[in-house]
């Protein structure tokens, strides 16, 4: 008994910790947006957005019970957002490798930006700017990165929470 406990704990903390770290990593690209003035594409607001909902759902995963379908959904639910996210960045990178001149001025940026979330925190959601901008490429790569270790991540949390 005292090995689930502890496994649920273990568990528990993991998706907290996740949840954070998908947290900061919106955090630190509004925070280098507003720094060096650089302005998000739609990809960039995409890619927002799936930080933010994995980091709602590996919150619920940290609150969730050890055992039952809710941990096993939770988990199963934040890989699912994480590798969505994994395309997103890809998406962006190749739009930064290859620039097009529709990137940030098509249908995706208008739709974005009809968004709730847009009108009411422009700073973070607003799409205005272009894939074609000059921002570093390691920026998007970043991005990628963080995804790619999150769905790791969260793949091994859901492989401990169907063992139980």
């Amino acid at each position: 008994m005292r090995n689930i406990v502890s496994t649920h704990t273990l568990a528990a903390r993991a998706a907290a910790v996740l949840a954070a770290d998908a947290f900061c990593t919106v955090a630190l690209a509004v925070a280098a947006q507003v720094r060096y003035d650089w302005q998000p594409c739609p990809w960039c607001i995409l890619q927002r957005y799936a930080y933010l909902i994995l980091g709602l759902v590996l919150t619920a995963r940290a609150f969730a019970p050890a055992k039952g379908r809710a941990a096993t959904w939770l988990s199963g639910a934040a890989a699912l957002v994480a590798l969505s996210g994994i395309g997103l960045a890809m998406r962006q990178v190749i739009f930064m490798v290859w620039p097009s001149d529709t990137c940030g001025r098509d249908a995706l940026a208008m739709a974005i930006n009809a968004l709730p979330t847009a009108k009411h925190l422009p700073t973070v959601f607003l799409a205005t700017g272009s894939c074609a901008d000059p921002i570093p490429l390691s920026f998007p790569i970043l991005s990628l990165t963080g995804f790619v270790v999150l769905a790791v991540l969260t793949l091994k949390l859901l492989r401990v929470t169907r063992l139980r």
